[in-house]
């Protein structure tokens, strides 16, 4: 016969483990977060001898419904990322995406609605209204960064990725020279196999082949992104551009140390949303003919039909025209 303590150590067993299952489940985004945190690469640099000073480095970014945001952090922490400062556009603050950076202590969050501009009554285009929260966002990061003792910000997209060996302040500073207060990272583009159209297990941030939009031809925009010494004289100098006003020079150095892979319309199925959005409310010539052709097949006949099949299948030719290999 069991005793009566035996009965309540088996039932205190079965209650702890329980919790534990029910903590364990409640919290799978922390378990990322120990697997993949800058500690090792830190802690490495530290072993040898280094340290962080010098080599602080901050992202800062605007996303929208963003794709593997997870891996995107995860990703550019272990490349030394110390800071993140990232507006949320979203018209649900409780969402998950929302909670999931919200449970980075890296992540510096902000919240906002991406339908609201204040003081852009005389911006007809929400492109324009767009440009306006992101600049106010980026000048107020910096703000913040020099605040918070960083050495450099970079200003990058959630579907771009810093490519470098080993930490990215170290590649900055390999290129920087003690008077470079602004560098630019050279554009790179992620294309895609084609069955990345109906396969969402790939991910975002997978490819078959990144083009050098300096040698070859990428699809989207090529300018580069910029990185900016943080003191109090570095400003933003509209999308994707900072600005020195300080004593010296604004230098805008090319850099060759790391570069950006722009990973363009990672998720087909967002892909077709973000068109058919444009076609309905921007201006409908861009200077990319990928945009162009995308927008026509928005505004044509199969996708302003009912029918669903048609629309996705002109959808996917201009895909696997411009995001995939299916021409090498």
């Amino acid at each position: 016969m069991v005793s009566l303590d035996t009965t309540f150590t088996l039932i205190a067993c079965i209650v702890l483990v329980a919790w534990v299952l029910i903590i364990v489940m409640a919290r799978p985004s922390l378990e990322g977060l120990q697997l993949n945190t800058p500690t090792t690469s830190i802690q490495a640099l530290i072993a040898q001898g280094g340290s962080l000073v010098g080599r602080t480095v901050a992202i800062v970014t605007m996303m929208r419904d963003p794709v593997d945001v997870r891996d995107w952090l995860n990703y550019h922490m272990l490349k030394g990322i110390t800071r993140f400062y990232i507006r949320l556009e979203t018209v649900q603050p409780d969402d998950a995406v929302a909670r999931l950076l919200l449970s980075y202590p890296e992540v510096t969050l902000q919240i906002g609605d991406p339908t609201k501009t204040p003081d852009a009554a005389d911006l007809e285009l929400p492109g324009q209204q767009q440009m306006v929260r992101q600049r106010e966002w980026v000048e107020s990061a910096i703000r913040r960064a020099f605040h918070d003792g960083i050495d450099w910000i970079v200003h990058i997209d959630s579907d771009e990725l810093i490519e470098c060996g080993g930490l990215i302040g170290d590649a900055i500073n390999a290129d920087a020279k003690p008077h470079t207060q602004t560098l630019i990272l050279q554009n790179h583009e992620a294309l895609y196999d084609q069955s990345k159209i109906d396969d969402k297990s790939m991910g975002c941030f997978t490819s078959q082949r990144i083009v050098d939009c300096n040698t070859g031809h990428c699809a989207s925009y090529a300018n580069g992104k910029a990185v900016g010494r943080v003191t109090p004289f570095l400003h933003e100098s509209g999308v994707h551009r900072f600005h020195y006003n300080g004593p010296g020079t604004d230098d805008d150095v090319a850099m060759t140390s790391a570069h950006l892979v722009h990973f363009e319309s990672c998720d087909f199925t967002q892909y077709m949303q973000k068109f058919m959005k444009l076609a309905q409310t921007e201006v409908s010539r861009f200077p990319f003919p990928y945009y162009n052709d995308s927008i026509a097949v928005a505004k044509g006949p199969a996708c302003q039909s009912a029918d669903d099949a048609s629309c996705r299948y002109e959808f996917a030719s201009i895909y696997k025209r411009y995001r995939t290999t299916e021409l090498d």
